[in-house]
């Protein structure tokens, strides 16, 4: 009787949030550790620069439908993540319910990336096969598509210079982010520090800015400025 070989393949570490990209990651992951009978180690990264963001004192957000701005605040910040803790959780369960794939899943708070890097350490998917010299097949499950073209909003302030008009200083954001991204750093953050340097120019008195501000916040970060 020819015993089945061992796959080098034990653990698959899949990264999980509510967005349609990591559902599809999911389904994939879930697939693979059937195939290979490995366990499927599941991972939620609360994010500590959505709270960190949320703590600064000239952070602001703006209502989707009502563009309203409001100030964040951090205890809501706290709720809405747990919310999507235990929204993530359940998308996860109700994926790997269906299997009779070996799981378990876990939640940390930090950098998403470190934490993941972090994890991904003890996970074997791809490493061992690389390791030992054998070829390796990958399948790409794309989500992206082309929404086709639609009306963006690019806002200007200007300050014209008293002495040296002609002298500009330059400040920029962009409002949209990384599909996969929180927005928080890339580019919240941003778009914070130059709503807050705005603010504070156009407080000046007329005669106190020497060299001209323009102040840009961009919808597109690669075609706003265009």
């Amino acid at each position: 009787m020819t015993e089945r070989p061992v796959s080098l393949v034990r653990r698959i570490l899949v990264a999980v949030d509510a967005s349609h990209h990591s559902i599809a990651a999911l389904e994939a992951a879930v697939e693979l550790a059937t195939r290979f009978q490995a366990e499927l180690l599941g991972l939620y990264v609360e994010d500590i620069n959505l709270l960190r963001l949320a703590q600064l004192p000239f952070a602001r957000e703006v209502g989707t439908f009502s563009a309203g701005v409001r100030r964040l605040d951090v205890t809501e910040v706290e709720r809405q993540i747990r919310v999507q803790t235990v929204r993530a959780r359940r998308i996860f369960e109700s994926r790997t319910g269906r299997t009779e794939v070996q799981w378990s899943f876990r939640v940390t708070r930090g950098s998403v990336t470190q934490e993941v890097v972090t994890a991904a350490s003890d996970a074997d998917l791809l490493v061992a096969q690389l390791a030992a010299g054998r070829p390796v097949s990958l399948r790409l499950r794309l989500t992206c598509r082309d929404a086709g073209e639609a009306e963006s909003a690019t806002v200007i302030g200007e300050v014209v210079g008293s002495e040296l008009p002609q002298e500009i200083v330059l400040l920029g954001a962009h409002l949209d982010s990384w599909d996969l991204g929180t927005g928080a750093l890339d580019d919240g953050a941003g778009v914070a520090v130059v709503t807050e340097a705005a603010r504070r120019i156009a407080r000046l008195a007329p005669r106190q800015a020497a060299f001209s501000f323009l102040v840009i916040t961009a919808f597109c970060c690669r075609c706003g400025l265009f």
